[in-house]
């Protein structure tokens, strides 16, 4: 490539590299550590003025999920918006809730009439279906 698209001091080996990508996400951590109690959902109070749709931006941002969105076709701006709406992600954090208390702890599970089965093929998965009144 001809053309700098960005200027400043980096290591200047490996190693310093790898120290000053440590110190990064140490910090990130740090932060998390220090304040994660205002990231959660919940009430505003004097000490946490986030919204709720400002926390799970900054909890999505925190774990990697808008990269992981980006890296799957979703632009960032995108992915934020989405976590911004802080009602539609109380709904689903409540969702994941109740599946994992009714032991839905992997995907894909399936569930028929209400009762979680560990079918994995469809050999398997047919004759349940028709035990369950499936035509």
């Amino acid at each position: 490539i001809d053309q700098s698209y960005g200027k400043g001091i980096m290591p200047l080996t490996f190693e310093a590299l790898k120290g000053q990508r440590y110190r990064w996400c140490f910090g990130g951590i740090q932060i998390l550590r220090m304040h994660w109690r205002s990231m959660m959902p919940g009430r505003q109070s004097k000490e946490n003025r986030l919204t709720g749709g400002q926390r799970w931006v900054a909890l999505g941002q925190a774990f990697g999920l808008t990269d992981f969105f980006a890296a799957r076709g979703l632009p960032v701006a995108k992915a934020n918006a989405c976590l911004a709406k802080g009602d539609d992600a109380q709904k689903v954090a409540d969702e994941a809730a109740k599946w994992s208390s009714a032991g839905i702890d992997s995907t894909p599970t399936l569930v028929i009439n209400g009762s979680k089965t560990d079918i994995r093929t469809w050999a398997e998965l047919e004759p349940a279906l028709q035990r369950a009144g499936a035509r």
